[in-house]
């Protein structure tokens, strides 16, 4: 209607004007006419006015005037030549239009479905992936509602997730098409409803839905084109998330059964040795016949301490290295003084301490640190250790601690064989030990390391290759300590 309404339009304007027109002048004001009705109107409405325009050029601008026959070759010629030219016109001009609609559509497509790739990627949750998945199909296709639906445990599929958001339990119920899409593994469409299975080759992992909007009688080619593309996407990832998943665990038991080799190889010296040790010193006092005196007895009797507190220390370590591996070392902070943390720990290893001269030198001004008195207690127990089986006999051990900062810096350091400097880096490593033979666990200062980092402070070794052994670790402050105040 439009293009009628156009070319009668134009033709009544160019007749009031036809006695200063010629035949050339009519027949471009047309070619304008198709050209203008192409680019707005598309192919259909160009070749109509194309077809108006030649024969309004016959009836109103060729001689005889008011019929349709044509005195002249000439203006024959001219005319059939302005129809190829205007269908022509029309036909290329349609063409350019559908083009430039077909690349747009495509550029919407392909930026739609980057975005939604790009939400499918920035988590690594399958529930905040799958659930992004319906809303943005929704907020970025153009459709009216979107579901996901997964198989359980028992391959009965499910609903997983769904925008809008489901709440009513009726309304969570698997449709028909879902159900067909995901044991047929082929799209099926139900009225408005569209169902596609996420397949990854002969697996179908679940069944994406669309729902068209409201008065839509179906969801248009185009982004049904649209969301083939974007089901196969999904179950790409679903797939790759399941691998990831399946590749963590193995690796977990990778692990787990390499701590078990590990431990089983290992752990026997440890608690054979001081188990050897009690048994010998109880049977020296359970054997009446001996009746070792008053000296011997406290000998044997210490021999047991110590060997128990030696069991005691690797139970211990076994214990914090499998909270350590389980990541569930939360410290409980309090504001406590340094040196009765070191205090502590020096009367714990007494008994290793024996041979050698302890020393600990904590300024009287060094603030309160905010620390789990037990966690650190543990730390430097382990360091007193360490020094104390590195260290020959009548040497002295110094324990020192300074501030620097916001962070309290604590050292233990004995007068043994340097530490080497390639062993530096690894030497908190879990099981690594500096002895040839590998007969210790290893676990102390690994236990160290985790135990320092979940305060949130560091471990390192100072001076390696240098003669002596210097493990200094970091306390931070966080925040001003309370002052102590004195009562007299």
């Amino acid at each position: 209607m439009a293009v009628l309404a156009s070319c009668l339009a134009v033709t009544v304007g160019m007749v009031a004007l036809r006695s200063s027109l010629n035949l050339a002048t009519v027949t471009l004001v047309y070619l304008l006419l198709v050209f203008l009705t192409a680019v707005w109107g598309g192919r259909g409405p160009s070749v109509t006015a194309s077809l108006l325009s030649f024969l309004a050029s016959n009836y109103f601008f060729t001689a005889p005037y008011g019929t349709f026959l044509v005195a002249s070759t000439q203006e024959v010629i001219s005319l059939l030549v302005f129809l190829f030219v205007a269908e022509m016109t029309a036909r290329l001009v349609a063409q350019l239009r559908e083009h430039e609609a077909e690349a747009r559509r495509r550029a919407w497509e392909a930026s739609t479905l980057y975005a939604l790739a790009h939400d499918m990627n920035a988590s690594s949750e399958p529930k905040v992936i799958l659930e992004g998945v319906a809303s943005r199909i929704v907020e970025h296709v153009g459709v009216g509602e979107s579901s996901v639906f997964l198989p359980d445990d028992t391959g009965r599929l499910r609903l997983y997730t769904s925008a809008p958001h489901i709440v009513s339990e009726s309304a969570r119920a698997v449709p028909d098409g879902a159900l067909s899409a995901f044991r047929a593994a082929e799209p099926i469409e139900e009225g408005a409803d569209l169902f596609l299975p996420l397949t990854v080759g002969e697996k179908v992992l679940g069944v994406l839905h669309a729902g068209s909007r409201r008065g839509e009688v179906r969801i248009p080619q185009n982004i049904r084109r649209m969301l083939g593309t974007f089901a196969a996407q999904t179950a790409a990832i679903i797939e790759r998330l399941r691998l990831q998943h399946e590749a963590a665990e193995a690796e977990a038991l990778r692990k787990t059964d390499d701590l078990k080799s590990v431990l089983l190889s290992t752990v026997s010296h440890d608690l054979r040795t001081p188990l050897a040790s009690i048994r010998i010193a109880a049977t020296g006092l359970l054997q009446g016949d001996l009746r070792p005196d008053e000296g011997a007895q406290r000998e044997l009797l210490e021999m047991i301490d110590t060997e128990a507190a030696r069991l005691a220390r690797l139970v211990t370590n076994l214990l914090d290295l499998s909270r350590i591996e389980a990541g569930v070392l939360r410290p409980d902070k309090e504001w406590r003084d340094l040196q009765e943390v070191v205090a502590r720990a020096v009367d714990h290893v007494h008994h290793q301490l024996r041979g050698h001269r302890a020393v600990a030198e904590i300024p009287g001004d060094l603030p309160l640190v905010p620390i789990d008195f037990t966690q650190i207690e543990d730390v430097l127990v382990n360091l007193l250790d360490n020094a104390v089986r590195h260290s020959p006999e009548g040497t002295t051990i110094r324990i020192t601690a300074e501030q620097r900062d916001r962070e309290v810096v604590v050292q233990v350091e004995n007068e043994g064989a340097p530490v080497p400097a390639d062993a530096a880096g690894v030497i908190f490593e879990r099981f690594y030990s500096v002895q040839r033979d590998r007969r210790r666990l290893g676990l102390g200062l690994a236990i160290c390391k985790g135990l320092v980092e979940a305060h949130g402070g560091r471990i390192w070794v100072e001076r390696p290759g240098e003669p002596g052994a210097r493990f200094a670790f970091t306390l931070p402050l966080e925040k001003a300590a309370p002052t102590l105040t004195t009562s007299g």
